[in-house]
């Protein structure tokens, strides 16, 4: 355990104390002042969270856009730029503007910091429902310092079965650009490709013959994730059923546990040329 990030989600306002809703239904209504409003809370907020990963000695962090409650990447959720009857177009301006803000606030405290990003880069999420995250993301990537390291999480890496399925992953994000062509370059050289993978996706038992996933398929999926990413490849843990704990072992079969363990060393083993 070498690697640490800080993770944090995206949220409209304010959340209320409400014991008859869960805190995702809490603001799944709730209108959007954020882009012409104080977008200084969250410049604060992330600063404390820069402070935070650096001097805890974190890699970086790990920043989820995909909402949960209301939507605040959504044009029409914008209440402030309704009032303010901005365009769709002048709203992407102004997030833009506060992607900048945002990255430099991190980048004052903690310049080489690596921002994991999910679910994903540049490759489209939900139709229209997100129109504003890529001028939010060409906002980072504008005003990044030059020693910030960006790497795509790629929760695609989910649906991945063989290292077919992650190559074409692999090479469909490092296709994907910004929307302004002026920031290509600069997003080839600062941006690495991760992969996510999610042993319990399909459901779990701790005995390994009734999962969808062996032992050994497991062992081989993680290689060839890890021969495919240029950084992370990381396992996202959690689920609708009680999954196992890789922390304490609790329903988590020994043979999960070698096989990751053998998967890593093969694959420190390949960087090295050892392998």
């Amino acid at each position: 355990m070498t690697d640490h990030f800080l993770e944090f989600t995206t949220y409209p306002g304010t959340v209320e104390q409400d014991a008859n809703t869960n805190w995702q239904e809490r603001a799944k209504d709730r209108a959007v002042y954020l882009w012409f409003s104080d977008f200084d809370i969250v410049l604060y907020n992330v600063t404390v969270m820069a402070q935070v990963a650096k001097q805890a000695g974190m890699v970086g962090l790990l920043f989820d856009w995909e909402t949960y409650g209301r939507n605040i990447f959504r044009y029409e959720n914008q209440a402030d730029a309704r009032e303010q009857q901005k365009t769709l177009e002048q709203t992407k301006q102004q997030v833009r503007k506060q992607g900048e803000r945002f990255v430099q606030a991190i980048n004052a405290v903690y310049p080489n910091v690596t921002l994991m990003v999910v679910p994903r880069l540049y490759r489209g999420l939900y139709g229209s429902h997100y129109e504003l995250i890529n001028p939010f993301l060409d906002g980072i990537v504008a005003a990044a310092d030059p020693r910030m390291r960006i790497v795509d999480g790629n929760e695609d890496g989910y649906y991945a079965s063989t290292i077919d399925d992650f190559r074409r992953l692999h090479d469909g994000t490092r296709a994907a650009m910004p929307s302004d062509p002026d920031l290509h370059d600069k997003y080839r050289q600062q941006m690495a490709v991760g992969l996510r993978v999610w042993l319990e996706r399909n459901g779990w038992s701790d005995q390994p013959e009734r999962n969808n996933i062996s032992p050994a398929r497991w062992e081989v999926l993680l290689e060839d994730a890890l021969r495919t990413a240029d950084s992370y490849v990381w396992v996202y843990h959690g689920g609708s059923v009680a999954p196992g704990d890789w922390w304490t072992g609790k329903r988590m079969p020994q043979a999960y546990l070698d096989g990751t363990r053998r998967a890593r060393d093969l694959a420190r083993r390949r960087r090295t040329g050892q392998h």
